[in-house]
Order: structure tokens, then sequence, then C-alpha cells
């Protein structure tokens, strides 16, 4: 839901804000952008997008909602419109980046902006990733039902309650969305704010050394197995994409929902796996992270 509309400034971007509650039990104020944000409008149940509540009347003791004509039509118009439904994905992006920022960006601003959202994301990984260890610890032995196909993304129990396939999914497109900064502040100069006589190739430069230094200095501390502190800098977190394609099993070892590369010491304190046949079933499912979309639910 959204609670807030933080206006631009010279020195900072805007943010859309709203409150986000998740199965685990966890309640948020997140930002509006692609890595919370996931808008797709093919091969999806229901509708994307943004929903204003319906409005309700009683007539005669009934409770009735209001048609889209009658949202329309009249003085007391609620604005209706399908405008967004018609956009491709990255138009939507635009458009919403647009209109959350009116004003050309700084980039180095921008660049710290998405590095700081990302991080956001990842420490509410952190918190979402231990809330499923608990139940582990409180609950050894047991094992967490996994459902078949793409019920893994929308379901019911412990596997809603501790799996994190949405989430993953999100923070692969918010590592997407970081990676290709660079190149979209090439390709569109126009839309940010660039310094008098400064070349495209001196703004590259200038943004990969913010990158790189951003990466190593923004860090995340996990829970391993044997309840010794991990920690991991964004700079790791990037570089193990393909495991996170396959980090949301909450019968998995915590490390192996990291990335921990094998042979490590950081996966020295593994304590489970996930059983085979539950690999099987998320080795299917792969392809939808791999093209970061979500299957119709």
């Amino acid at each position: 839901m959204l609670v807030r509309w933080v206006p631009q400034t010279e020195e900072r971007p805007g943010v859309l804000l709203a409150v986000d509650a998740q199965p685990d039990g966890t309640i948020g104020i997140k930002r509006f952008w692609k890595g919370n944000f996931i808008f797709v409008t093919e091969n999806v149940v229901g509708e994307p997008g943004f929903k204003a509540f319906r409005p309700i009347e009683k007539i005669k003791g009934q409770l009735r909602l209001k048609s889209n004509q009658e949202l329309t039509s009249g003085e007391n118009s609620w604005g209706f419109s399908l405008e967004q439904y018609k956009m491709p994905a990255e138009e939507f992006y635009d458009r919403l980046e647009g209109l959350i920022n009116p004003s050309p960006l700084d980039p180095e601003i921008a660049l710290r902006e998405l590095y700081r959202a990302l991080h956001e994301l990842l420490l509410v990984r952190v918190e979402a990733v231990e809330i499923a260890e608990k139940f582990k610890r409180e609950h050894p032995g047991y094992l967490i039902p996994m459902p078949d196909g793409p019920a893994v993304f929308i379901s019911t129990g412990p596997w809603e309650d501790y799996s994190t396939p949405n989430r993953d999914l999100r923070l692969l497109i918010a590592m997407d969305t970081v990676k290709e900064f660079i190149g979209k502040v090439m390709k569109r100069p126009e839309r940010y704010k660039i310094k008098k006589g400064e070349s495209l190739t001196e703004i590259k430069k200038r943004l990969e050394d913010l990158s790189r230094k951003l990466a190593d200095e923004l860090s995340i501390v996990y829970r391993r197995s044997d309840g010794s502190p991990w920690k991991l800098t964004v700079k790791e977190i990037l570089e193990r994409e393909e495991a996170l394609e396959m980090g949301y099993n909450p019968n998995d070892c915590v490390e192996i929902r990291w990335g921990a590369p094998a042979g490590s010491e950081e996966i020295s304190t593994c304590k489970g796996r996930a059983p085979r046949n539950q690999v099987e079933k998320m080795e299917k499912l792969r392809t939808w992270f791999k093209k970061r979309l979500h299957p119709p639910t």
C-alpha cells in the first residue's frame, strides 16, 4: 500500500514509499523500483500495476461496487484508466521514474541510491532467511513440503512462510538494475545532470570507479548453520547471481541459500541440503529466474 511520496530535491532523488507485509510475518516500508515491484503484463493471472480501492456504495441496504463506466463519467470522476496495462514493462518503469524524478538526476547520486536500495533488499533477505532458520532450529528433522510447478511462488503453510522465490526473483532483477545502470546513462545521457564539458568516457570511468567502491563498502552479515557470523560484500553477492537462482528453498542450509561456493570455508558449516526431488523441481523452474519473469500462478 502506497504511504508516502517524497519529492525530488537537488541533493536526493524522489522516493515513492509503500508498506509491505510478507507471509513470514514481517512488515516493512519499501521504495518503489524494479527491485521491489515486478510489473509483468504477459502470462500472468490477475492484473499488474497500481490500483486504487474501488468505491463501494450502499443502495437499499445492499453494498455494490461502482462500475468502470461510473468511475469515468459524471462530475465526480475517479480517474479510472487502463493505460498502464498497455505499456511494456520498461516503458512503465520509465514513466514512473519520470514522475518520481521529473528533473535530471546527478548520475552519481542515482547510482548511490540504487546501491542503497539493493542493500536494503539484502538486509531484509537476511532477516527472512534467519526466520526460516529459526523455524528449523525449533523443529529439528522437519522437512518443509515443496509444492509442484509455479505453485512454489504462491502457496500455503510453511513453504509460503519460509521460502523466498518471489523475494529472490525481485533481488535478481535489482542486481540486474544496478549492473545495467552505467550503460543506461551512456545510452540516455540527456536524462542525467552531466558536468559541463565532461565526455561520456569520463562519465563512464567516474561511475565505474564509484560502483566498485560502493560494492566493496556495502555488506551484510548472516548467521551460518553453526551460529557463526559470515560477512558478504555486495560485490561478492553480485557475483553469485547463478547460485541465487536456486537459493530460495528453506530446506537447504543457510550457506547454500546465500550462494556459498562448493569447497569454500564459508560452506564448511553447512548442515543440510534439500532432498534431491526438491532440487530437481527447482531446476525445472530455474528458467523463470533466468528470464527474470514470474510464472502464471
